[in-house]
Protein backbone atom coordinates (compact mmCIF):
# COMPACT_ATOMS: atom_id res chain seq x y z
CA UNK A 1 0.00 0.00 0.00
CA UNK A 2 1.43 3.35 -1.00
CA UNK A 3 1.98 6.07 1.95
CA UNK A 4 0.75 9.63 1.88
CA UNK A 5 4.43 10.83 1.97
CA UNK A 6 4.93 8.67 -0.50
CA UNK A 7 2.66 9.71 -3.14
CA UNK A 8 3.04 13.40 -2.20
CA UNK A 9 7.02 12.72 -2.34
CA UNK A 10 6.54 11.46 -5.66
CA UNK A 11 4.60 14.71 -6.83
CA UNK A 12 6.26 16.75 -5.47
CA UNK A 13 9.36 15.30 -7.68
CA UNK A 14 6.91 15.49 -10.79
CA UNK A 15 6.15 19.53 -10.06
CA UNK A 16 9.75 20.31 -9.27
CA UNK A 17 11.26 18.99 -12.49
CA UNK A 18 8.35 20.34 -14.21
CA UNK A 19 8.80 23.85 -13.13
CA UNK A 20 12.85 23.16 -13.78
CA UNK A 21 11.84 22.09 -17.24
CA UNK A 22 9.87 25.26 -17.81
CA UNK A 23 12.16 27.34 -16.39
CA UNK A 24 15.21 26.22 -18.17
CA UNK A 25 13.19 26.95 -21.18
CA UNK A 26 12.63 30.31 -20.35
CA UNK A 27 16.39 31.57 -18.23
CA UNK A 28 18.46 29.85 -21.08
CA UNK A 29 16.77 32.01 -23.65
CA UNK A 30 17.57 34.94 -21.82
CA UNK A 31 21.31 34.28 -21.17
CA UNK A 32 23.75 36.19 -22.94
CA UNK A 33 25.10 34.57 -26.30
CA UNK A 34 28.20 32.74 -26.91
CA UNK A 35 30.14 31.50 -29.51
CA UNK A 36 28.39 32.17 -32.79
CA UNK A 37 25.52 31.56 -31.42
CA UNK A 38 22.74 34.41 -31.88
CA UNK A 39 20.20 35.92 -29.62
CA UNK A 40 17.50 34.21 -31.15
CA UNK A 41 20.29 30.86 -31.20
CA UNK A 42 20.00 31.14 -27.62
CA UNK A 43 16.19 30.94 -27.17
CA UNK A 44 16.37 28.01 -29.47
CA UNK A 45 19.06 26.34 -27.05
CA UNK A 46 16.88 26.81 -24.17
CA UNK A 47 13.30 25.19 -25.98
CA UNK A 48 15.81 22.54 -26.37
CA UNK A 49 17.72 21.95 -23.74
CA UNK A 50 14.11 22.38 -21.61
CA UNK A 51 12.49 19.87 -23.85
CA UNK A 52 15.21 17.29 -22.83
CA UNK A 53 15.29 17.87 -19.42
CA UNK A 54 11.19 17.27 -19.25
CA UNK A 55 11.95 14.16 -21.98
CA UNK A 56 14.36 12.15 -19.33
CA UNK A 57 12.84 13.35 -15.91
CA UNK A 58 9.25 14.08 -16.10
CA UNK A 59 7.29 12.98 -20.10
CA UNK A 60 7.52 12.73 -23.48
CA UNK A 61 4.12 13.97 -24.67
CA UNK A 62 3.76 17.20 -22.59
CA UNK A 63 7.71 18.99 -22.88
CA UNK A 64 7.33 18.21 -26.50
CA UNK A 65 3.79 20.12 -27.02
CA UNK A 66 5.43 23.10 -24.55
CA UNK A 67 8.50 22.92 -27.03
CA UNK A 68 6.57 23.28 -29.88
CA UNK A 69 4.98 26.63 -28.30
CA UNK A 70 8.13 27.68 -27.27
CA UNK A 71 9.73 27.61 -30.94
CA UNK A 72 6.74 29.72 -32.16
CA UNK A 73 7.65 32.02 -29.06
CA UNK A 74 11.69 32.25 -30.23
CA UNK A 75 11.25 34.53 -33.00
CA UNK A 76 12.03 32.07 -35.62
CA UNK A 77 9.11 30.45 -35.74
CA UNK A 78 5.55 31.46 -35.12
CA UNK A 79 3.26 29.03 -33.30
CA UNK A 80 1.60 28.01 -36.34
CA UNK A 81 4.58 27.54 -38.75
CA UNK A 82 6.52 25.34 -35.81
CA UNK A 83 3.05 22.72 -35.92
CA UNK A 84 3.53 22.68 -39.76
CA UNK A 85 6.70 21.85 -39.52
CA UNK A 86 6.57 19.13 -37.04
CA UNK A 87 3.05 17.53 -39.50
CA UNK A 88 3.83 18.85 -42.47
CA UNK A 89 7.17 16.29 -42.27
CA UNK A 90 7.02 12.96 -44.44
CA UNK A 91 8.67 11.42 -42.09
CA UNK A 92 5.93 12.08 -39.31
CA UNK A 93 3.67 11.11 -41.76
CA UNK A 94 4.91 8.26 -42.65
CA UNK A 95 4.86 7.22 -39.18
CA UNK A 96 1.71 7.94 -38.49
CA UNK A 97 0.54 5.97 -41.42
CA UNK A 98 2.74 2.88 -40.33
CA UNK A 99 1.42 2.97 -37.04
CA UNK A 100 -2.38 3.17 -38.33
CA UNK A 101 -1.31 -0.08 -40.70
CA UNK A 102 0.32 -2.04 -37.48
CA UNK A 103 -3.49 -2.31 -36.03
CA UNK A 104 -4.06 -4.63 -39.34
CA UNK A 105 -1.53 -7.16 -38.71
CA UNK A 106 -2.16 -7.38 -34.99
CA UNK A 107 -5.69 -8.27 -36.20
CA UNK A 108 -4.91 -10.60 -38.59
CA UNK A 109 -2.85 -12.64 -36.22
CA UNK A 110 0.04 -13.23 -38.01
CA UNK A 111 2.15 -14.16 -35.45
CA UNK A 112 0.67 -17.10 -34.49
CA UNK A 113 1.17 -18.38 -37.62
CA UNK A 114 4.96 -17.34 -37.35
CA UNK A 115 4.90 -19.05 -33.87
CA UNK A 116 3.41 -22.39 -34.99
CA UNK A 117 5.34 -23.11 -38.00
CA UNK A 118 8.58 -22.71 -35.93
CA UNK A 119 7.82 -24.59 -32.68
CA UNK A 120 5.98 -27.54 -34.48
CA UNK A 121 9.36 -28.69 -36.03
CA UNK A 122 10.46 -32.01 -34.90
CA UNK A 123 14.01 -31.65 -34.81
CA UNK A 124 13.40 -29.01 -31.58
CA UNK A 125 12.28 -31.88 -29.45
CA UNK A 126 15.12 -32.89 -26.76
CA UNK A 127 16.97 -30.04 -28.15
CA UNK A 128 17.42 -27.13 -25.89
CA UNK A 129 19.90 -24.62 -27.70
CA UNK A 130 17.75 -25.21 -31.02
CA UNK A 131 14.83 -24.27 -29.09
CA UNK A 132 16.06 -21.27 -28.18
CA UNK A 133 17.10 -20.78 -31.67
CA UNK A 134 13.86 -21.47 -33.02
CA UNK A 135 12.45 -19.20 -30.74
CA UNK A 136 14.84 -16.27 -31.78
CA UNK A 137 13.82 -16.91 -35.06
CA UNK A 138 10.03 -17.23 -34.38
CA UNK A 139 10.19 -13.43 -33.18
CA UNK A 140 11.95 -11.93 -35.22
CA UNK A 141 9.93 -13.32 -38.54
CA UNK A 142 7.00 -12.25 -36.20
CA UNK A 143 8.63 -8.65 -35.61
CA UNK A 144 9.69 -8.38 -39.50
CA UNK A 145 6.08 -9.62 -40.68
CA UNK A 146 3.73 -8.67 -38.00
CA UNK A 147 4.16 -7.54 -34.53
CA UNK A 148 7.04 -8.35 -32.14
CA UNK A 149 5.35 -7.23 -29.21
CA UNK A 150 2.48 -9.04 -29.74
CA UNK A 151 4.92 -12.44 -30.22
CA UNK A 152 6.74 -11.85 -26.95
CA UNK A 153 3.33 -12.17 -25.34
CA UNK A 154 2.78 -14.69 -27.19
CA UNK A 155 6.04 -16.59 -27.15
CA UNK A 156 5.90 -15.70 -23.35
CA UNK A 157 2.92 -18.05 -22.67
CA UNK A 158 4.93 -21.25 -24.88
CA UNK A 159 8.01 -20.79 -22.74
CA UNK A 160 5.94 -20.85 -19.47
CA UNK A 161 4.25 -23.64 -20.73
CA UNK A 162 7.10 -25.20 -21.35
CA UNK A 163 9.11 -24.67 -18.03
CA UNK A 164 5.92 -25.90 -16.32
CA UNK A 165 5.50 -29.60 -18.06
CA UNK A 166 9.20 -29.85 -17.34
CA UNK A 167 9.09 -29.27 -13.86
CA UNK A 168 11.51 -25.92 -13.60
CA UNK A 169 11.26 -24.01 -10.55
CA UNK A 170 10.88 -20.21 -11.23
CA UNK A 171 13.71 -18.27 -11.80
CA UNK A 172 15.82 -20.85 -14.01
CA UNK A 173 18.33 -18.87 -15.34
CA UNK A 174 17.34 -21.02 -18.99
CA UNK A 175 13.84 -20.16 -18.74
CA UNK A 176 15.30 -16.81 -17.95
CA UNK A 177 17.41 -16.96 -20.80
CA UNK A 178 14.46 -17.76 -23.05
CA UNK A 179 12.02 -15.17 -22.31
CA UNK A 180 14.88 -12.78 -22.63
CA UNK A 181 15.98 -13.73 -26.14
CA UNK A 182 12.36 -13.15 -27.77
CA UNK A 183 12.32 -9.37 -26.15
CA UNK A 184 15.67 -8.92 -27.84
CA UNK A 185 14.84 -10.46 -30.99
CA UNK A 186 11.15 -8.97 -31.37
CA UNK A 187 11.99 -5.91 -30.67
CA UNK A 188 15.08 -5.64 -32.94
CA UNK A 189 13.66 -7.61 -36.05
CA UNK A 190 10.90 -4.29 -35.96
CA UNK A 191 13.83 -1.74 -35.77
CA UNK A 192 15.09 -3.56 -38.90
CA UNK A 193 11.87 -2.83 -40.73
CA UNK A 194 12.46 0.27 -42.37
CA UNK A 195 9.40 1.32 -43.00
CA UNK A 196 8.23 1.08 -39.54
CA UNK A 197 8.63 3.91 -37.07
CA UNK A 198 11.23 3.06 -35.35
CA UNK A 199 13.29 3.17 -38.36
CA UNK A 200 11.36 6.19 -39.63
CA UNK A 201 12.08 8.16 -36.82
CA UNK A 202 15.74 7.13 -36.36
CA UNK A 203 16.73 8.13 -40.03
CA UNK A 204 14.56 11.75 -39.81
CA UNK A 205 16.76 12.62 -36.30
CA UNK A 206 19.86 11.75 -38.62
CA UNK A 207 19.03 13.79 -42.16
CA UNK A 208 17.58 16.61 -39.42
CA UNK A 209 21.37 17.49 -39.62
CA UNK A 210 23.39 19.11 -42.73
CA UNK A 211 22.10 18.24 -46.08
CA UNK A 212 23.27 15.99 -47.34
CA UNK A 213 25.17 13.97 -44.41
CA UNK A 214 22.94 10.51 -45.04
CA UNK A 215 22.70 8.38 -47.81
CA UNK A 216 19.24 7.19 -47.20
CA UNK A 217 19.37 3.65 -48.31
CA UNK A 218 16.69 1.39 -50.43
CA UNK A 219 14.12 -0.21 -47.95
CA UNK A 220 15.88 -4.05 -49.11
CA UNK A 221 19.40 -2.88 -48.60
CA UNK A 222 18.23 -1.09 -45.01
CA UNK A 223 16.37 -4.68 -44.15
CA UNK A 224 19.04 -7.02 -45.56
CA UNK A 225 22.18 -5.05 -43.72
CA UNK A 226 19.95 -4.77 -40.06
CA UNK A 227 18.58 -8.49 -40.19
CA UNK A 228 22.29 -9.40 -41.14
CA UNK A 229 24.07 -8.23 -38.55
CA UNK A 230 21.63 -8.64 -35.79
CA UNK A 231 21.33 -12.57 -36.94
CA UNK A 232 24.98 -12.53 -36.23
CA UNK A 233 24.71 -10.97 -32.71
CA UNK A 234 22.10 -13.38 -31.50
CA UNK A 235 23.63 -16.79 -33.45
CA UNK A 236 26.52 -15.50 -30.65
CA UNK A 237 24.55 -14.77 -28.01
CA UNK A 238 23.04 -17.92 -28.09
CA UNK A 239 26.74 -19.77 -28.50
CA UNK A 240 27.93 -17.72 -25.55
CA UNK A 241 25.48 -18.23 -23.14
CA UNK A 242 25.68 -22.25 -24.14
CA UNK A 243 29.61 -21.93 -23.68
CA UNK A 244 30.47 -19.51 -20.93
CA UNK A 245 26.89 -19.13 -18.67
CA UNK A 246 26.38 -22.20 -16.28
CA UNK A 247 22.94 -23.72 -17.12
CA UNK A 248 21.59 -27.00 -16.76
CA UNK A 249 19.21 -27.61 -20.01
CA UNK A 250 18.75 -31.37 -19.74
CA UNK A 251 15.12 -31.44 -18.76
CA UNK A 252 14.37 -28.77 -21.42
CA UNK A 253 12.34 -30.17 -24.26
CA UNK A 254 9.48 -29.11 -25.88
CA UNK A 255 6.44 -31.25 -24.82
CA UNK A 256 3.95 -33.37 -27.48
CA UNK A 257 1.09 -31.72 -25.73
CA UNK A 258 2.37 -28.31 -26.95
CA UNK A 259 3.42 -29.48 -30.53
CA UNK A 260 0.04 -31.12 -30.99
CA UNK A 261 -1.66 -28.67 -29.52
CA UNK A 262 0.41 -26.05 -32.36
CA UNK A 263 -0.13 -28.39 -35.24
CA UNK A 264 -3.89 -28.37 -34.62
CA UNK A 265 -4.14 -24.59 -34.92
CA UNK A 266 -6.16 -24.22 -38.45
CA UNK A 267 -5.08 -20.87 -40.12
CA UNK A 268 -8.27 -19.09 -40.61
CA UNK A 269 -9.69 -16.33 -43.07
CA UNK A 270 -8.55 -13.12 -41.06
CA UNK A 271 -4.91 -15.03 -41.04
CA UNK A 272 -5.54 -15.69 -44.79
CA UNK A 273 -6.17 -12.01 -45.49
CA UNK A 274 -3.42 -11.28 -43.12
CA UNK A 275 -0.76 -13.26 -44.90
CA UNK A 276 -1.50 -12.27 -48.74
CA UNK A 277 -2.08 -8.45 -47.34
CA UNK A 278 1.43 -8.61 -45.53
CA UNK A 279 2.70 -10.10 -48.63
CA UNK A 280 1.36 -6.74 -50.57
CA UNK A 281 2.39 -4.43 -48.18
CA UNK A 282 6.33 -5.98 -48.59
CA UNK A 283 6.14 -6.55 -51.98
CA UNK A 284 4.75 -2.45 -52.85
CA UNK A 285 8.02 -1.56 -51.03
CA UNK A 286 10.52 -3.50 -52.14
CA UNK A 287 9.64 -3.46 -56.10
CA UNK A 288 10.96 0.31 -56.50
CA UNK A 289 14.09 -0.57 -55.00
CA UNK A 290 15.05 -3.66 -56.90
CA UNK A 291 13.70 -3.08 -60.20
CA UNK A 292 14.77 -1.18 -63.25
CA UNK A 293 13.28 2.55 -62.45
CA UNK A 294 11.73 1.91 -66.07
CA UNK A 295 10.01 -1.13 -65.24
CA UNK A 296 6.63 -1.30 -65.61
CA UNK A 297 4.61 0.09 -62.64
CA UNK A 298 7.79 1.08 -60.73
CA UNK A 299 7.03 4.68 -61.02
CA UNK A 300 3.67 4.51 -59.60
CA UNK A 301 4.71 2.93 -56.84
CA UNK A 302 7.83 4.71 -56.09
CA UNK A 303 4.61 7.67 -55.99
CA UNK A 304 2.65 5.63 -53.85
CA UNK A 305 5.72 5.37 -51.14
CA UNK A 306 4.82 4.07 -47.96
CA UNK A 307 1.81 6.26 -47.04
CA UNK A 308 -0.02 5.73 -50.70
CA UNK A 309 0.70 2.01 -50.16
CA UNK A 310 -0.66 1.83 -46.67
CA UNK A 311 -3.62 3.49 -47.12
CA UNK A 312 -4.89 1.76 -49.81
CA UNK A 313 -4.40 -1.19 -48.31
CA UNK A 314 -6.68 0.39 -45.76
CA UNK A 315 -8.90 1.03 -48.23
CA UNK A 316 -8.90 -2.44 -49.33
CA UNK A 317 -9.59 -3.99 -46.34
CA UNK A 318 -12.21 -1.60 -44.76
CA UNK A 319 -14.33 -2.45 -47.85
CA UNK A 320 -13.58 -6.45 -47.42
CA UNK A 321 -16.13 -7.79 -45.15
CA UNK A 322 -15.67 -10.88 -43.03
CA UNK A 323 -17.76 -14.30 -43.51
CA UNK A 324 -20.71 -12.85 -41.06
CA UNK A 325 -20.66 -9.42 -43.34
CA UNK A 326 -18.94 -6.77 -40.79
CA UNK A 327 -15.91 -4.95 -42.27
CA UNK A 328 -12.55 -6.75 -42.40
CA UNK A 329 -11.42 -3.58 -40.42
CA UNK A 330 -12.57 -0.05 -39.16
CA UNK A 331 -10.18 1.93 -39.69
CA UNK A 332 -10.94 4.52 -36.85
CA UNK A 333 -10.28 1.48 -34.28
CA UNK A 334 -7.06 1.38 -36.17
CA UNK A 335 -6.01 4.72 -34.73
CA UNK A 336 -5.76 3.44 -30.74
CA UNK A 337 -2.59 1.66 -31.95
CA UNK A 338 -0.81 5.22 -32.38
CA UNK A 339 1.64 6.04 -30.13
CA UNK A 340 0.80 9.45 -29.25
CA UNK A 341 3.76 10.44 -27.24
CA UNK A 342 6.58 9.32 -29.49
CA UNK A 343 4.72 10.61 -32.42
CA UNK A 344 4.72 14.27 -30.62
CA UNK A 345 8.09 13.91 -29.54
CA UNK A 346 9.39 13.28 -33.27
CA UNK A 347 7.38 16.33 -34.63
CA UNK A 348 9.06 18.70 -32.20
CA UNK A 349 12.56 17.48 -33.30
CA UNK A 350 11.77 18.51 -36.79
CA UNK A 351 11.64 22.37 -36.45
CA UNK A 352 13.94 22.15 -33.17
CA UNK A 353 16.41 20.99 -36.03
CA UNK A 354 15.70 23.12 -38.05
CA UNK A 355 16.26 26.31 -36.61
CA UNK A 356 19.23 24.75 -34.71
CA UNK A 357 20.76 24.13 -38.00
CA UNK A 358 19.91 27.32 -39.48
CA UNK A 359 22.96 30.15 -40.04
CA UNK A 360 20.93 32.54 -38.48
CA UNK A 361 21.13 30.41 -35.02
CA UNK A 362 24.80 29.68 -34.89
CA UNK A 363 24.01 26.94 -33.20
CA UNK A 364 25.85 24.18 -35.55
CA UNK A 365 28.36 26.41 -36.27
CA UNK A 366 29.45 26.65 -32.87
CA UNK A 367 29.05 22.83 -32.21
CA UNK A 368 31.03 21.92 -34.93
CA UNK A 369 33.31 24.83 -34.36
CA UNK A 370 33.89 23.13 -30.40
CA UNK A 371 33.75 19.30 -32.09
CA UNK A 372 35.53 19.19 -35.20
CA UNK A 373 39.31 19.78 -33.10
CA UNK A 374 38.53 17.66 -30.61
CA UNK A 375 38.01 14.43 -33.19
CA UNK A 376 40.37 15.86 -36.06
CA UNK A 377 43.21 14.25 -34.87
CA UNK A 378 41.59 10.75 -34.43
CA UNK A 379 41.38 8.01 -37.27
CA UNK A 380 37.80 7.68 -38.73
CA UNK A 381 37.56 3.95 -36.62
CA UNK A 382 38.59 5.82 -33.39
CA UNK A 383 36.01 8.34 -33.63
CA UNK A 384 33.25 5.67 -34.85
CA UNK A 385 34.06 3.48 -32.56
CA UNK A 386 34.02 5.97 -29.30
CA UNK A 387 31.01 7.21 -30.39
CA UNK A 388 29.10 4.22 -30.84
CA UNK A 389 30.57 3.00 -27.44
CA UNK A 390 29.81 6.20 -25.56
CA UNK A 391 26.69 5.65 -26.96
CA UNK A 392 25.84 1.89 -26.02
CA UNK A 393 26.71 3.09 -22.38
CA UNK A 394 24.64 5.89 -22.02
CA UNK A 395 21.75 4.51 -23.65
CA UNK A 396 21.67 2.25 -20.37
CA UNK A 397 20.55 5.33 -18.65
CA UNK A 398 18.80 7.52 -20.86
CA UNK A 399 16.13 6.90 -23.24
CA UNK A 400 17.51 5.79 -26.31
CA UNK A 401 15.25 8.08 -28.38
CA UNK A 402 15.94 11.00 -26.80
CA UNK A 403 20.07 10.17 -27.80
CA UNK A 404 19.45 9.56 -31.07
CA UNK A 405 17.68 12.93 -31.61
CA UNK A 406 20.12 14.56 -29.59
CA UNK A 407 23.37 12.76 -31.50
CA UNK A 408 22.81 11.42 -34.92
CA UNK A 409 22.49 15.09 -36.53
CA UNK A 410 25.93 15.87 -35.14
CA UNK A 411 27.50 12.40 -35.49
CA UNK A 412 26.84 11.99 -38.78
CA UNK A 413 27.75 14.81 -40.71
CA UNK A 414 31.03 14.76 -38.10
CA UNK A 415 31.51 11.25 -39.43
CA UNK A 416 31.81 12.37 -42.91
CA UNK A 417 33.63 15.62 -42.52
CA UNK A 418 36.63 12.77 -41.46
CA UNK A 419 36.16 10.97 -44.74
CA UNK A 420 34.08 8.09 -43.69
CA UNK A 421 30.81 6.90 -44.71
CA UNK A 422 27.69 8.97 -42.76
CA UNK A 423 25.49 6.57 -43.22
CA UNK A 424 27.41 3.73 -41.80
CA UNK A 425 27.72 5.89 -38.40
CA UNK A 426 23.78 6.24 -38.66
CA UNK A 427 23.44 2.21 -39.04
CA UNK A 428 25.88 1.86 -35.74
CA UNK A 429 24.06 4.53 -33.75
CA UNK A 430 21.05 3.24 -34.56
CA UNK A 431 21.31 -0.56 -33.74
CA UNK A 432 23.52 0.48 -30.41
CA UNK A 433 20.81 2.52 -28.99
CA UNK A 434 18.09 -0.05 -29.75
CA UNK A 435 20.25 -2.37 -27.45
CA UNK A 436 19.15 -0.74 -24.17
CA UNK A 437 18.17 -3.59 -22.16
CA UNK A 438 20.80 -3.64 -19.40
CA UNK A 439 19.25 -1.60 -16.92
CA UNK A 440 15.35 -1.11 -16.23
CA UNK A 441 15.08 2.60 -17.22
CA UNK A 442 17.34 1.78 -20.80
CA UNK A 443 14.10 1.66 -23.03
CA UNK A 444 10.66 0.20 -23.23
CA UNK A 445 11.61 -3.15 -24.42
CA UNK A 446 14.31 -3.00 -21.39
CA UNK A 447 10.92 -3.41 -18.87
CA UNK A 448 9.81 -6.01 -20.39
CA UNK A 449 12.92 -7.87 -19.12
CA UNK A 450 13.17 -6.61 -16.38
CA UNK A 451 9.65 -6.69 -15.26
CA UNK A 452 9.18 -10.38 -15.94
CA UNK A 453 8.14 -12.03 -12.66
CA UNK A 454 9.80 -15.40 -13.98
CA UNK A 455 13.47 -13.70 -14.79
CA UNK A 456 15.88 -12.92 -12.52
CA UNK A 457 17.17 -10.05 -11.57
CA UNK A 458 20.75 -10.87 -12.24
CA UNK A 459 20.21 -12.97 -15.36
CA UNK A 460 18.09 -9.78 -16.48
CA UNK A 461 22.05 -7.73 -16.14
CA UNK A 462 23.53 -10.63 -17.63
CA UNK A 463 21.85 -11.27 -20.70
CA UNK A 464 21.21 -7.25 -21.24
CA UNK A 465 25.58 -6.80 -20.57
CA UNK A 466 25.80 -9.87 -23.04
CA UNK A 467 24.11 -8.77 -26.10
CA UNK A 468 25.22 -4.88 -25.36
CA UNK A 469 29.14 -6.25 -25.90
CA UNK A 470 28.64 -8.85 -28.62
CA UNK A 471 26.48 -6.36 -30.67
CA UNK A 472 29.50 -3.49 -30.25
CA UNK A 473 32.10 -6.32 -31.33
CA UNK A 474 30.20 -7.34 -34.55
CA UNK A 475 29.52 -3.96 -35.59
CA UNK A 476 32.99 -2.87 -35.21
CA UNK A 477 34.43 -6.35 -36.94
CA UNK A 478 31.82 -6.52 -39.17
CA UNK A 479 29.55 -3.72 -39.67
CA UNK A 480 31.61 -1.07 -40.52
CA UNK A 481 33.39 -2.83 -43.31
CA UNK A 482 30.25 -3.84 -44.40
CA UNK A 483 28.47 -0.74 -44.46
CA UNK A 484 31.33 0.63 -46.70
CA UNK A 485 30.56 -1.99 -49.25
CA UNK A 486 26.54 -1.61 -49.19
CA UNK A 487 25.91 1.89 -48.67
CA UNK A 488 28.07 3.86 -51.26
Amino acid sequence: MTTGAAATKVNVARYVNSAITVLLMIVIGQLPPFGQVSEVGMRILGVFIGMLYGWITVDILWPSLLGIVGLGLSGFFTVNSAMAGAWGNPNLLMTFSSAIFAAVFDACKVSDLIAAWCLSRKFIKGRAWVLAGMLALANGLIGIFANGIAGIFLLWTVILKIAKYCGLPKGDRFISFLLSIVVFTGISAGCSVPFRGGAIIFLGFANSGEAGAIVTPSYASFLLYMVFIYAVSFFLLIICTKLFIKMDVSRITMPDEIISELKQNKINFEQKVGVVVTALFFIMLFLPGILPADAPGVSWLSSLGLIGVSFLLLVGLSILQKPDGTPFIIVAECHKNIPWPVLWLFGATFPLADAMKAPETGIMATVNAGLVPLVSDMSLFTFMALCTLVLGVVTQFTHNMVLGAMFLPVLCPLAAQLGGNATVMFFLGYIILNCAYVTPAASMQAGFVHGHPDIATRDAYIFGILLLVLTYLVLMVIGIPLGNMVFK
